[in-house]
């Protein structure tokens, strides 16, 4: 009887071994998944705070070539309006000089 009995315990022994090393490999391959998912985690992140560096530095660029445009605009602008009055200026004297060319 106590034959079977060791059998018994060595039998029940046996399977929980089994099963502790098959729940430690589980375990492992859970663990390494788990790091692949944050070694991919990672690489994505790292793509996507590149990718926002790059927005950001586009969107500077951008931003200053508007602020360029718009000075340039400006300056145009006032060009413009200086010519109109050089212009109005040029008109008034022709009138001026005609007047006194045929009024003779």
């Amino acid at each position: 009887m106590k034959k079977r009995l060791d059998i018994f315990i060595d039998v029940i022994y046996n399977s929980f071994e089994k099963v502790q090393y098959l729940t430690g490999e589980y375990l492992t391959k859970i663990g390494n998944k788990v790091n692949i998912f944050k070694n991919k985690s990672e690489l994505i992140n790292a793509s996507y705070n590149s990718l926002i560096a790059e927005k950001q530095t586009m969107e500077k660029s951008l931003l200053s070539e508007l602020n360029s445009l718009k000075e340039t605009d400006n300056k145009l602008i006032l060009q413009i309006k200086e010519y109109k009055f050089k212009n109005e200026n040029l008109k008034n004297d022709i009138e001026v000089l005609q007047e006194m060319f045929f009024s003779k």
